[in-house]
């Protein structure tokens, strides 16, 4: 299951862990097929990464290189697969890996959960997954909430009581 667009705020989310992970990184690659229409930079604790989308093998060892030689961080979006990649340039991502994003992913990074345990995997959580963020989209737009969990809480407990 893919996902069909990711919030600035799920970006990070996904894209932190790995840096902490791999401090001397200087980028996370994100398969992700979908268009980006988010910030250009995202803010980390560390300071700003650069979002940067590449679809084609020069386009992402041009943005590495540049990336490199300005000494800064980026987030690597493209559609290219693992294997498309030279090692030269999969070991210069994060942890060596070009990191998938679907629906779960974004789950378990919005909990900071290490891995998702697969019983509960099934297509009527699925579905709920999708519908829940459309529904944060309608009711917050484009501006979410980092936690959008935390938010809600309490206006759901209200509206019970």
């Amino acid at each position: 299951m893919t996902v069909a667009a990711i919030s600035p705020q799920q970006l990070r989310s996904l894209v932190e862990d790995k840096w902490q992970r791999d401090k001397e990184a200087p980028a996370v690659g994100l398969h992700i097929t979908t268009a980006w229409r988010g910030p250009a930079e995202v803010e980390f604790d560390f300071g700003k990464a650069s979002v940067v989308r590449a679809d084609t093998v020069f386009q992402v060892r041009e943005a590495l290189l540049s990336a490199e030689s300005q000494n800064r961080r980026i987030i690597l979006l493209t559609k290219l697969q693992y294997t498309d990649l030279g090692q030269d340039v999969v070991a210069r991502l994060a942890r060596c890996r070009l990191f998938p994003i679907d629906d779960w992913a974004s789950l378990c990074a919005l909990f900071r959960a290490k891995e998702l345990d697969r019983s509960i995997c099934d297509q009527a959580i699925a579905t709920w997954v999708r519908v829940s963020r459309i529904w944060l989209r309608c009711c917050f737009g484009q501006a979410q909430p980092k936690n959008p969990l935390v938010t809600l809480t309490p206006t759901m407990n209200s509206k019970r009581a």
